[in-house]
């Protein structure tokens, strides 16, 4: 190459001797050697597109882990559909014996079970790393199988003999999909944080420092420009233009590879295309495939290496980077690749020693279909051997799909069509693709091939993969299928496995009765069984027949103990499943993590993430959210819905759950979507409605909250309804049920009717029911609807929520127990029993809630605190900074709470009339002084720190008129703007601001109490009662009320009345009222306050609407 002040190549070689712009990725992956720790694996990623030198990455950082005496594995992954362990294998070739164990079993040589192989893995890693740190490299993760995949991600979850890391290299495009990726990453970073580096393209000036080390000579700034422009700044582009010598750029990069592979001669153009097409292989191949002798091949690699187109290792040569071999591969006529393809393929075949996937891949495309299939199925069978469902359902499927091209003497090979569908579809559904696995089996049922007894297994598999894939009608349909076509006389195997799967759906339908009827006929028939399968399958049905009770935990613990024996670990995973449900009814809560775990990592290292350990992880979930643990359980729930997308019951359960979490955390959008998503999937499957009831529950109690009670209580028994499967399930929505109906009577009471005593009768009678059941946590439920009873029966006595308070201590919910506290609190407050224990008791629930993030139910303990004028703030929240926000100005306190609301710097211009710019200035200097680096971390620090008085009072009339937003701006420049912040924040809202003067203090707070009566303990109508105290040392109440016109009146009235009885007493300046307008209202304002001035600021007519800001 000859442009103008840029010299030739002077040697053949193109690789940069220096590796440029990569200075602070080596820095960080040589502390990532030196930060290797022995309690934990560490996991370091280097991502990229193509050319960007992640290899050139690795093997520099390889230099520097090595001068840090750390032993280095570097393994290779294949673009080889269906070849499990590439990468391990080809790592620990180089450190343990070729006989070993571990490379025996990783390579199908010997059968054992994936449990066992994942552990002979974890041991020989264990053992390495015990001598000298070790740091496994698997480059190219792009092309990795999924069974890899699980096996990196089991060594970094249970490694722990030694100092020991891993360090992957990945394009951003490949065969793993982006899902699939973030799905394995979330599972590397189970124990600590992974390491993450995103390679980029060089700069220009960095091309420049390339080509001065690669030529001698700095190009000049203009060639330099040219050269990244036309190579993108990726440094295997820059290498390859440069390797050209001259002659300027072409236009494609096709042209480049192209051209430097033709100046070698035509036998090296002939080897290399030899080497594109086998991807990786040895010189004995190449010859064999042309017909050459070894000597010529090996000079022909001798010239490739020399001109930098290819490398070489243990196994053999490679191109050394994709794009190289891609543009030969393409280069090469679609027939003449067929016949490379057909000859690597028998040269592979003939020795023996090949993965017989890399082998099917080859015949696949030389077009060879019975070669194809027949090298597929051993394939297949290796990958099963090896546990890899997802690699041998795809073998499975290639065969399928030229079943009916194929030669009588291959499909006798094969064997049977039936049992080829059969094990194709039971790899479908352990690799999570049930609705595949239901297509397969019911080809099966069609075909009818066979006796009636097959016909009956084949009806009970269509309804397992059914039920599985969400399809609640249709498994049904088929399990009565196949319980009608068992013969009388059939064989006490298949009676006992068609009667067992039966009893299974109905006992997980709850029709108890019928499903133990049939477990106990199933356990009849395996009287003389040996099969430690179907007996497994025989006692789960019974224990799930029997669920809640010490038999069915008998029976499931009787099936753990077969599972273990037959060691396959989809059963012992379901029946830990199962186990868990026992636990949570019996009260085993100890018990429930561990047996989740065990079963989580039986089901992840028989390779069921999107199956059976999708359905472990909601269930994980459930217990983290009954256990106080709410951020790792929506952590486990993301993990389902965002990065899995997992579909079927998986999906069903965790969007339920999901729901249920958001709304106890006050998201109610994402409640509602969640719910949406639920109610969809229940459509499907409504013999499993439960997690509709969940999802149903928690959107009553956020609707309670916000004081919505008609719905809330549509909710509750929507809810009960969906529960009412059995006791145990129907506690909650009852406890939620009880609540709303006590919330309606007390405000029945408050309008001067009586409430009514069917609603009474119908909730005892239910809580009757409620008290048979067994289960701790349903007792706990069932004391608070007693507590909610009394509350109805307009009791305000204090021991039936201590009793609650004490149930769900037992249980060890601090969600529930908090609910408890606050309910307690407010009984010992309304029958002034005891304001000091009061106090104790919301502290308690204030901080349960602060920690969980549960927003409403800290709204709530805070309202009734401030009614009841006890000081209640989280402790936590208050040591972590008892200055926030102290040190800001004035103005900075006015830009304060707008960027805690998520302001931008043009919309808080806009409300405090001043510019953007000078938004930007304030703003930075808030971040500054609060030590926040994000707007973001601002609104965290605001939500720890409480409602400190500087973010409740603003300086200056400009922005009083704006703040409310359009529709609703405030003509006066008087007020309190705490009142405007819950404005803003809730959906309903009547203000009422009375302005007294602060000589008055004493005065005011005993008309409050006067005032408010009768009505602070009628939440959640009442929604709030604040005092706030504004920098002008004046005093403002702000009551917030249920939006119903009934209610507005009620409350406006009961407040006229209240100020004119004690009108002597205070000095009340004005008057400012926000709702909605009618004639009494209107009347009301208009006519005043024994002269005090009153202004409406009506919303929209028809209804309340939410306020926001402009």
């Amino acid at each position: 190459m000859h442009t103008a002040g840029m010299a030739p190549v002077s040697a053949p070689r193109t690789t940069s001797p220096v590796m440029v712009g990569r200075a602070h990725e080596l820095d960080v992956l040589a502390e990532f050697g030196r930060g290797l720790r022995s309690d934990a694996p560490a996991v370091a990623l280097v991502g990229g597109s193509a050319g960007l030198g992640k290899s050139r990455l690795v093997a520099e950082a390889t230099r520097r882990w090595q001068d840090q005496r750390c032993r280095v594995l570097l393994g290779q992954c294949a673009p080889v559909v269906g070849a499990p362990y590439t990468p391990l294998v080809s790592a620990l070739r180089r450190a343990v014996p070729s006989n070993a164990p571990v490379l025996r079993m990783l390579m199908a040589a010997r059968a054992t079970s994936r449990a066992e192989l994942f552990e002979a893995l974890r041991t020989a890693v264990d053992g390495l790393a015990a001598r000298d740190p070790l740091i496994l490299v698997a480059e190219d993760l792009h092309w990795s199988d999924h069974a890899s995949r699980d096996a990196l991600a089991y060594l970094v979850s249970q490694s722990s003999g030694g100092r020991f890391g891993i360090v992957g290299t990945h394009r951003y495009d490949g065969a793993v999909t982006a899902r699939e990726f973030g799905s394995f990453v979330d599972a590397m970073a189970r124990r600590g944080p992974v390491t993450r580096i995103a390679l980029e393209p060089l700069a220009v000036t960095q091309v420049a420092n390339v080509a001065a080390a690669i030529t001698g000579v700095r190009p000049p700034e203009a060639d330099a420009e040219v050269l990244h422009r036309r190579t993108g700044g990726i440094p295997l582009l820059v290498e390859e233009v440069l390797a050209l010598g001259g002659g300027g750029v072409p236009d494609h990069l096709r042209t480049i590879f192209v051209t430097r592979v033709l100046e070698q001669g035509d036998d090296v153009a002939q080897v290399l295309e030899v080497v594109a097409v086998a991807d990786q292989c040895d010189e004995l191949v190449i010859a064999g495939v042309l017909g050459m002798d070894v000597p010529t091949v090996a000079l022909a690699l001798k010239r490739a290496r020399d001109a930098d187109l290819v490398l070489f290792d243990a196994i053999g040569y490679r191109f050394r980077h994709d794009l190289l071999k891609e543009a030969v591969y393409d280069e090469i006529p679609p027939g003449r690749r067929r016949e490379l393809h057909r000859l690597v393929a028998a040269r592979l075949a003939a020795r023996g020693d090949v993965e017989p996937a890399i082998v099917a891949e080859h015949w696949h495309r030389a077009g060879e279909r019975e070669q194809t299939a027949l090298s597929s199925l051993t394939a297949a069978e290796q990958a099963e051997q090896v546990h890899a469902p997802a690699a041998a359902h795809k073998h499975y499927e290639r065969i399928l799909s030229t079943w009916h091209r194929l030669g009588d003497p291959v499909l006798r090979q094969i064997g049977p069509r039936d049992e080829l569908l059969r094990r194709a579809a039971y790899a479908a559904e352990r690799s999570g693709d049930f609705a595949r696995a239901v297509d397969l089996t019911a080809e099966r049922i069609t075909r009818g091939v066979g006796t009636a007894n097959d016909q009956a297994q084949r009806w009970e598999r269509l309804a397992r993969y059914r039920w599985e894939a969400g399809d609640g009608h249709g498994s049904h349909a088929a399990y009565q299928e196949a319980a009608r076509v068992l013969p009388i006389d059939a064989p006490p195997t298949v009676r006992a496995t068609v009667l067992s799967g039966l009893a299974w759906h109905l006992a997980a339908t709850f029709q108890y009765e019928e499903a133990k009827q049939l477990a106990a006929e199933a356990l009849a028939a395996c009287a003389d069984v040996d099969d430690q399968a179907v007996l497994w399958q025989a006692y789960l049905a019974r224990g799930i027949a029997w669920l809640g009770s010490t038999t069915g935990h008998h029976a499931l613990d009787e099936s753990c103990r077969l599972a273990t024996a037959v060691g396959v670990g989809d059963r012992v995973a379901i029946t830990r499943m199962w186990l868990n449900f026992s636990n949570q009814r019996l009260g085993y809560t100890a018990d429930r993590e561990p047996n989740l775990r065990i079963a989580l990592r039986a089901a992840a290292a028989d390779g069921l993430g999107l199956s059976m350990e999708a359905a472990l992880r909601y269930m994980l979930a459930e217990y983290l959210c009954e256990t106080g643990r709410w951020d790792e359980a929506r952590y486990e729930l993301e993990l389902n819905l965002d990065r899995l997308r997992v579909a079927g019951i998986p999906a069903l359960f965790s969007w339920g759950y999901q729901s249920r979490l958001a709304a106890w955390r006050g998201d109610f959008p994402e409640a509602v979507e969640a719910l949406e998503r639920t109610r969809a999937l229940t459509e499907l499957a409504p013999q499993q409605p439960l997690p509709l009831a969940c999802a149903f529950a928690g959107r009553a109690g956020l609707l309670l909250w916000e004081g919505r009670l008609d719905e809330a209580v549509e909710s509750a028994r929507e809810a009960l309804t969906l529960g009412s499967v059995s006791g145990y399930d129907a506690a909650e929505p009852l406890a939620i049920l009880c609540r709303a109906e006590a919330d309606v009577a007390e405000w029945t009471t408050r309008s001067g009717n009586n409430p009514d005593p069917g609603v009474y009768a119908e909730l005892s009678g239910r809580l009757i029911d409620l008290g048979r059941e067994p289960a701790p946590r349903a007792r706990a439920f069932a004391a608070m609807c007693a507590a909610e009873l009394d509350r109805w029966s307009g009791l305000r006595t204090a021991a039936p929520w201590r009793r609650a308070v004490e149930a769900w201590q037992e249980v060890g919910d601090p969600y529930q127990e908090a609910c408890a506290r606050w309910r307690l609190g407010w009984a010992l407050l309304a029958n002034r029993s005891g304001r000091a224990e009061a106090a104790s008791h919301l502290t308690s629930a204030a901080d349960t809630a602060s920690a969980l993030g549960a927003r409403p139910l800290g709204l709530a303990v805070r309202r009734l605190s401030v009614r009841a004028r006890l000081q209640v703030r989280s402790p936590g929240a208050h040591e972590a900074d008892p200055s926030f926000a102290s040190s800001l100005t004035a103005r900075e306190l006015e830009v304060l709470p707008l960027l805690v609301a998520g302001r931008s710097n043009a919309e808080i211009a806009e409300i405090l009339v001043i510019s953007p710019r000078t938004v930007g200035i304030h703003v930075s200097r808030i971040l500054h002084k609060l030590g926040a680096e994000r707007r973001a971390q601002v609104s965290d620090l605001a939500r720890r720190a409480g409602p400190p008085r500087q973010l409740t009072g603003f300086s200056g009339s400009r922005s009083h008129d704006r703040c409310f937003g359009r529709g609703a701006s405030v003509a006066s420049s008087s007020g309190n703007h705490a009142a405007k912040e819950l404005l803003m924040s809730s959906p309903f809202i009547v203000i009422s601001k009375s302005r007294i003067k602060s000589d008055k203090a004493e005065a005011y707070a005993a008309w409050c109490d006067d005032m408010f009566a009768d009505v602070e303990e009628q939440e959640p109508r009442l929604l709030a009662f604040n005092q706030w105290e504004s920098e002008d040392h004046t005093f403002s109440v702000v009551i917030q009320v249920h939006p119903d016109a009934e209610s507005f009146e009620y409350h406006l009235k009961l407040f006229g009345e209240r100020v004119k009885e004690t009108f002597d007493q205070i000095d009340v300046q004005a008057v400012e009222i926000y709702g909605p307008a009618s004639p009494f209202v209107e009347q009301f304002v208009s006519h005043g306050l024994e002269g005090l001035p009153m202004t409406l600021y009506p919303q929209h007519t028809g209804g309340f609407t939410r306020l926001t800001p402009a």
